[in-house]
């Protein structure tokens, strides 16, 4: 769950795929999913998805790049196809808290079932940014669970990742016994200190 670029609420350190594995060899992780940040407030992605697959392609042994897609944007479908077949992406990431979309909408719906059908996973980040601390120019919104839960429920084979997930652990998301068969992952960078399940 990495992110290369620059973000213009705040200097990012790792801004470069080369300060990236430095941090990354000092860490031990020998491998990590990358996407481009600049990507979340491009209003056409796609060219944000180019420079991250070139700044990558150095380091294609450590570092697999994860396409940004608009599902509000015209023509996504080609860019996720460029993303899976040109670009080599592992996986979409989503983020509907910036590109104006719930992600229980229709149209993350068929984005999220454009993925599937191709066997890439889809990352959607709870946050991007600490609401309490926000720049007055970001909107500082949360992605709820109970959008990701209805997302899994209305697409098949759906893999979904939730990054920067905080409160997870005390929502009803985690118990819902009609997610027991779905694929779905939790990175736990930002999550309560108790990770034990009652």
């Amino acid at each position: 769950n990495c992110w290369l670029g620059h973000w213009p609420y705040r200097r990012l350190r790792d801004r470069t795929a080369e300060e990236l594995v430095a941090r990354l060899d000092y860490l031990g992780v020998t491998h990590a999913l990358v996407s481009s940040i600049d990507s979340i407030l491009y209003r056409n992605v796609q060219p944000a998805n180019e420079d991250l697959a070139e700044a990558l392609a150095p380091y294609g042994d450590r570092l697999f790049p994860v396409a940004t897609i608009n599902p509000n944007y015209a023509g996504w479908e080609d860019d996720l196809d460029a993303a899976a077949e040109r670009l080599g992406a592992r996986g979409v990431r989503l983020i509907p808290q910036y590109h104006g979309y719930d992600l229980d909408s229709p149209a993350a719906q068929r984005a999220a079932a454009a993925c599937a059908e191709r066997g890439l996973p889809v990352l959607v980040a709870h946050r991007i940014e600490d609401p309490r601390q926000r720049h007055h120019l970001d909107p500082g919104q949360t992605v709820g669970f109970g959008a990701a839960a209805a997302l899994l429920r209305a697409v098949p084979n759906l893999q979904l990742i939730i990054t920067n997930a905080r409160g997870l652990f005390h929502s009803d998301f985690v118990r819902d016994p009609g997610l027991r068969d779905k694929a779905w992952y939790v990175d736990l960078s930002l999550a309560e200190v108790d990770y034990q399940l009652h």
